[in-house]
């Protein structure tokens, strides 16, 4: 909560996990800040907290099981030839929660 105090320029914040997503946004809330209005928030993962009508987190939505079998083969193919270089992207998907909108940030 202490940098969210002190840095009160902040507007947004990215969460590697939805178990820190869930403590900016209580540090937020002690502080008065309005989500998304004042601080908008985004994590990885599916943080599983929703209300009645959608999820309250924005979220990025990785697919795992292709992470580890792409991770795997450039294993495989960095054993086979240890000059290999290899790049790979793999596409994610965004979920819009409550966090973030982009009708709050134009009210700023």
């Amino acid at each position: 909560m202490n940098w969210l105090q002190q840095e009160q320029e902040v507007t947004a914040a990215f969460a590697f996990s939805p178990q820190i997503a869930l403590c900016i946004d209580k540090a937020a809330n002690r502080l008065g800040k309005r989500i998304p209005e004042d601080l908008a928030i985004i994590c990885f993962d599916n943080p599983q907290i929703r209300d009645v009508e959608n999820d309250y987190f924005t979220w990025i939505e990785q697919n795992f099981e292709r992470m580890g079998t792409e991770a795997a083969q450039l294993l495989l193919n960095t054993i086979r030839n240890p000059s290999t270089l290899e790049q790979i992207v793999i596409p994610v998907s965004l979920h819009e929660g409550k966090t973030t909108s982009i009708r709050a940030s134009l009210e700023i």
